[in-house]
């Protein structure tokens, strides 16, 4: 006999992942359209989404580091390198739509670009890219205080309490590791994970810079190089350089050039994501121990 209620709605694939309301946020603005917004705006929504999940992977990361769960961290930043190298992939993507139909519909976008993502800045500053040339930009686009907030402590800070415990200088404690990986297997392998994703995180940003029609042109070989110099884990970096170098003074040479460099590269990335590549054509020269040194070459890891 009929009681007159209803079985409670069925719990579906479309409706757990909220299919309907995902496949409706693609919204092509050009008119007539231009059949590439689409991929551009599936993308750059996908982009978003792995944002999330990295940021929801840091968090446990930096979790494990903190109570000394080197192998689970490790595990977890395996992952994150893995979806990094998607992230750089999807941009490749992009980099098949041609530059005269991109053009076509990013006038429609103006000043805005991938630059402006909130969660991007949001991932940048819990990796630990707190320098003050990244504050200065990050403020522009995003409420920094209460990322912060919600980062108290960064992935590059829960690497540095570990290293700690193996001694107060940083950089001498990962040159042992390197020197005697299977002594120290744990920070080992958990210090080539962080390696890892700092190449991925790069290697994801030069590919969106290039995006831009023409911006690959107009810097040259220096934009790839100059990326090295935001780094995640300067640290590290300076251990992969003295340990490749096999030279104390170009074991320092990232904490020497960052502060110097990073204002410039920054200022490039923004002035290509907005369009502007013609202005990026400045060259990066500096002074390491008295000497100039045109800044082209990336490190040679050699682990």
């Amino acid at each position: 006999m009929a009681t007159g209620k209803t079985e409670p709605d069925r719990l579906t694939y479309g409706s757990y992942l909220r299919v309907p309301e995902l496949l409706a946020l693609q919204s092509p603005l050009r008119r007539p359209p231009v059949h590439g917004e689409m991929l551009f705006i599936v993308v750059q929504q996908t982009q978003e989404l792995w944002f999330k999940q990295i940021l929801h992977e840091l968090r446990l990361a930096i979790d494990l580091l903190q109570g000394n769960e080197l192998p689970e961290a490790t595990h977890v930043l395996d992952r994150v390198d893995r979806i990094m190298h998607v992230l750089c992939k999807e941009v490749e993507i992009l980099e098949s739509l041609p530059p005269i139909e991109f053009q076509a519909f990013r006038g429609l976008l103006k000043t805005a670009s991938g630059f402006e993502s909130e969660q991007f800045r949001e991932l940048e500053l819990a990796s630990g890219l707190r320098r003050a040339a990244h504050f200065k930009l990050a403020e522009r686009l995003a409420d920094v205080p209460a990322i912060l907030a919600r980062w108290p402590v960064s992935l590059h800070d829960a690497f540095l309490l570990v290293v700690a415990r193996s001694g107060p200088e940083p950089i001498e404690v990962l040159v042992d590791v390197y020197a005697h990986p299977s002594d120290h297997a744990d920070v080992y392998r958990l210090a080539e994970a962080l390696s890892d994703y700092e190449m991925r995180f790069r290697e994801w940003r030069f590919h969106h810079m290039t995006l831009v029609p023409g911006a690959s042109s107009a810097m040259g070989r220096r934009a790839p190089a100059a990326l090295p110099a935001v780094a995640i884990c300067s640290r590290l970096w300076t251990t992969i350089s003295f340990r490749s170098c096999g030279r104390r003074e170009i074991g320092y040479w990232l904490d020497l050039l960052t502060p110097v460099l990073e204002p410039l590269v920054l200022e490039q990335a923004i002035e290509v994501e907005r369009g502007h590549p013609s202005r990026c054509g400045r060259g990066f020269v500096v002074r390491c121990n008295g000497h100039d040194s045109n800044w082209t070459s990336r490190p040679t890891r050699n682990l």
